[in-house]
């Protein structure tokens, strides 16, 4: 009888392996792309077609499973390590037929032999790679080699390689539409002048934590650019370099990210169809000469963005804007901006309440509170009332408001007076209190009892 049963559960799992094997190449494909290489590679032992199957698969995935910035191993161990994963990407490189890569991937925490490095890009290349990522931690800065910079075949390419990466002064992507760029040493206006002039089909743009070294203009001059992201800025605050260049945007953006130090100048086209800007500038200058003239190439820059549908802007940027002579005769009115986020200081009051004057048709405002410490010139009185703003009311269209952060400081309280007094069309405000010792029912009376123009108005505490 267990004999009988024995065989039978043999028989069932044979058949549900032939159900498998018998899916059709693609999907099996796709299952493959979802798993380690190395379990990838242990399904050759299975059938035949199986060993088929995996060698022809067209994603390949190296990768270091540990953390990205793990505590530093002994020399001898990282270099072991480092000897078996190169070992690895060569084998299966080397069984890999010579059909297609779609997309290969290689993220290792340890030194790698450049060389070989350059030998897994070229072979990538010849098999028409379309996707390519590349996070390495290197001893000494990375050349990108030229092979990978007149690839042919590339739709999205992702370089991060520590500590820094050096481009050629040409580069050439006929199909690239997507392109990450880290730690990216530009240092010869060369470069500058022609690096993008070759991707006639860039869609995507992402700067990081990149140095510009004495060049005097950077310029993105690019038809297809629809999303330009530059992060520049550190956890500490401290950025990277744009402060003594001057900046050119020539796109059709759609989205807009700029997270680095004020440039020494902002030149760009009107952004007819830019719906989303997110701005945050470092920590501010003290040389206040040097502040005025950060603040006028701010309200510059805003000028270009008349059109923009959302805005985030941090305090910060709010304080070197409050540098701007006459600085509501000097913005646009944003009558299309329909969303408003910003980090929420108690010294930028004017520069705030001269933008939300700019944006007649906002609907949604939402303000994300600094924690405490953070806002280096606030002080407990900040010194202006309801009755020192302009009459004209603010919040006209205004829907939605809404406080992250909400610790109940008074100058916090005084927005939210100013928004219940005058939003006669807000439907609802919510409240996100920091996971404090913040005493949250006593913060939700006090809210709640405030006079508001809305009587539908109605209080979310999430």
């Amino acid at each position: 009888m267990e004999l009988k049963q024995l065989k039978g559960q043999n028989s069932m799992s044979e058949q549900a392996e032939d159900r498998i094997t018998n899916l059709p190449e693609s999907l099996l494909h796709y299952v493959l792309s979802l798993l380690d290489i190395k379990e990838v590679a242990r399904t050759s032992v299975l059938s035949k077609r199986w060993y088929c199957i995996w060698i022809s698969v067209p994603t390949l995935d190296f990768r270091s499973l540990s953390d990205p910035f793990p505590s530093t191993p002994s020399r001898e161990l990282s270099d072991r390590e480092s000897i078996k994963f190169m070992d690895m990407v060569d084998r299966i490189l080397h069984l890999h037929d010579m059909s297609s890569i779609q997309k290969l991937s290689l993220r290792w925490n340890y030194p790698l032999n450049e060389s070989r490095v350059y030998l897994w890009i070229s072979a990538a290349i010849r098999r028409n790679v379309e996707k390519l990522s590349l996070t390495l931690i290197q001893n000494a800065s990375f050349s990108a080699p030229l092979s990978l910079c007149n690839c042919e075949s590339l739709v999205t390419l992702k370089l991060d390689i520590y500590p820094f990466l050096y481009l050629p002064k040409y580069m050439s992507f006929p199909k690239l539409k997507h392109l990450k760029l880290s730690r990216v040493m530009f240092s010869d206006e060369y470069i500058n002048g022609k690096l993008f002039s070759s991707c006639p089909v860039l869609e995507n743009l992402t700067l990081e934590t990149c140095e510009w070294l004495y060049i005097k203009k950077f310029c993105l001059s690019t038809p297809s650019l629809k999303v330009l992201e530059i992060w520049n800025l550190d956890y500490f605050g401290r950025n990277y370099g744009l402060g003594n260049c001057s900046f050119e945007i020539h796109a059709p953006l759609v989205s807009l990210t700029y997270w680095g130090d004020v440039p020494k100048e902002f030149v760009m086209s009107n952004f007819l169809t830019l719906a989303e800007v997110d701005v945050r500038f470092g920590f501010e200058d003290k040389w206040t000469g040097k502040k005025i003239d950060q603040g006028a190439n701010l309200s510059k820059f805003l000028r270009a963005l008349s059109h923009v549908k959302c805005v985030t802007i941090s305090d910060r940027a709010i304080q070197v804007l409050s540098f701007t002579h006459d600085l509501k005769n000097n913005l646009p009115t944003f009558h299309n901006l329909t969303k408003l986020n910003v980090t929420l200081s108690a010294t930028d009051y004017k520069a705030l309440i001269a933008l939300l004057e700019s944006a007649p048709n906002l609907e949604s405002v939402a303000f994300t509170a600094l924690a405490p410490g953070e806002d280096h010139n606030a002080s407990d009185d900040d010194g202006w009332g309801l009755h020192l703003i302009s009459t004209r009311c603010l919040f006209l269209h205004l829907k939605s408001a809404r406080f992250e952060e909400f610790s109940g400081h008074p100058s916090e309280f005084r927005w939210v007076e100013l928004i219940l007094k005058q939003a006669a069309a807000l439907e609802t405000i919510t409240f996100l209190f920091p996971d404090s010792e913040t005493d949250e029912k006593e913060l939700m009376e006090k809210l709640t009892s405030l006079p508001r123009a809305s009587a539908s108005c109605v209080f979310n505490f999430p």
